[in-house]
This record gives C-alpha cells, sequence and structure tokens, in this order.
C-alpha cells in the first residue's frame, strides 16, 4: 500500500491521514513524517483512535487522506464504514483502500454464517467493489494490481459531496 501512497500523495505538505486498521510497516514509514499528522484507528489494536470503522470519532471533513487495508471484509455494514470514510474525508480527499477481491467474481456476495462483525471475512469482493464505493460518492482515480496481492483501488471524495 505504501507504494501507491507515495505515488499519489505529495508527502511534502501538511496533511491529515487517517489510517483504519493500521499495519506495522505504515505506523513506522508515517512515524518519520513530520508534516503528517497521522491518525490510526482500530476497535481492536492498540491505536489513536479506538473505534470502529462504522463510527469514527472524528469529525466531518477532518482527513486529508484515509487509508484502509483489508478492514472492510471483516466488517457487516461495509457500506456503512465506507460512507463513514467518506464523512471524516475533505472535500476532494483521497481514500486508498484494499480488499480481498476474489478473481472471476463478478459481483460482491455476503459470507453466508457468518455473524460475528470484525472476526473472519463476511464478503467475498467481486470485480463491482469500485462501483460499491462510487455510490457513496467517492470517485475512482485509479486500481493497481500489485503482483501476488489484491488490488489498491484510489478514490477522491467528490468536490460538491460536503
Amino acid at each position: 500500500m505504501l507504494e501507491v501512497v507515495t505515488d499519489v500523495f505529495d508527502l511534502n505538505r501538511t496533511a491529515v491521514v487517517v489510517d483504519v486498521g493500521a499495519a506495522s510497516a505504515t505506523r513506522k514509514f508515517f512515524h518519520h513524517r513530520e508534516q503528517a499528522q497521522y491518525l490510526t484507528v482500530d476497535l481492536y489494536k492498540e491505536s489513536d483512535i479506538r473505534s470502529s470503522i462504522t463510527d469514527i470519532d472524528l469529525g466531518e471533513g477532518t482527513a486529508d487522506v484515509v487509508m484502509c487495508c483489508h478492514v472492510l471484509e471483516h466488517i457487516i455494514e461495509d457500506q456503512r464504514g465506507i460512507a463513514e470514510l467518506h464523512r471524516i474525508l475533505k472535500p476532494k480527499g483521497l481514500a486508498i483502500l484494499m480488499v480481498p477481491q476474489k478473481a472471476g467474481l463478478a459481483q460482491t456476495q455476503r459470507i453466508p454464517d457468518v455473524t460475528l462483525d470484525g472476526f473472519g471475512h463476511v464478503w467475498d469482493y467481486g470485480d463491482d467493489f469500485p462501483n460499491r464505493v462510487e455510490e457513496v460518492g467517492f470517485v475512482l482515480l485509479s486500481s493497481r494490481a500489485i503482483e501476488g496481492r489484491d488490488p489498491i483501488h484510489v478514490f477522491q471524495k467528490k468536490s460538491d459531496c460536503a
């Protein structure tokens, strides 16, 4: 994910970066970036903001960038989580999202009989994942598949959305 962050975001500008379910490598990377106010969000791990992706304790329009890697597939109300990322982003802010996408699956499917929100996958994401995110008020800027890994999608919050 860091490859995409460094490509799409000017790391020399001051910014609020919110990382939902932050990985240790990302935490280390941003620890040395004084320009960024880097905030981690997680319900289960030690973080700056201990909350669910569906109810982040930040004001509307706070973040310049949100990152969310391999979290949404664990959330029963994933659309609510995407809407929450949209809410905390500034207009034209960037959302960098990564979920496991099943090869050859056209439409996202709910995995039956999984009920523990946050533990185990509740979604098999298909090729329609970008469309699901756009429904909330984002525009897809790019998708990049890095060999052997799930695609990383970069979205921008529409400027006409508050």
